[in-house]
């Protein structure tokens, strides 16, 4: 039996993008194109050792980690030779970091109300800001726009 694989892959960005760009009349099977080429893009330039920018996401970076030899605890005067590797790393933008924090703090929100029972989850009650403020001012007393 096959161990259930949480997070996502490159199949599920695939279909995605199908399944949001479909205006655009773009088969699954070219999605799935697109998705492998951006990934052999990125694969490529930090083979080459060269920071992959990602506006509004965040900074791929490959670094080499210089090789070393470290004395063998197990065979007297023996040693290990390890040798050079190329490390990714990645920062993310602060643009992502505070998206990603308020999608999380809006779902734990929703989870929390409808844990217990009072509220639907954050998506299903969200309003535009605009009806919301305006529902507010009703509330108070005060002028519509749309009155």
């Amino acid at each position: 039996m096959a161990k259930e694989q949480k997070g996502l892959n490159a199949d599920d960005i695939a279909h995605d993008i199908h399944r949001d760009l479909y205006h655009l009349s773009l088969t699954k099977g070219a999605c799935e194109e697109i998705v492998r080429g951006v990934f052999a893009a990125i694969k490529g330039r930090l083979a080459a050792q060269e920071a992959v920018n990602i506006r509004g996401f965040g900074v791929f970076e490959a670094k080499v980690f210089k090789g070393r030899t470290l004395n063998s605890p197990l065979v007297k005067g023996g040693s290990i030779d390890f040798a050079d590797q190329l490390v990714l790393r990645f920062r993310q933008s602060q643009t992502a970091k505070r998206e990603i924090n308020e999608i999380a703090k809006a779902a734990a929100k929703g989870k929390k109300a409808a844990a217990k029972g009072k509220a639907k989850p954050a998506e299903a009650e969200a309003k535009p800001a605009k009806k919301a403020s305006r529902a507010a001012k009703k509330a108070k007393g005060g002028k519509s726009a749309e009155a």
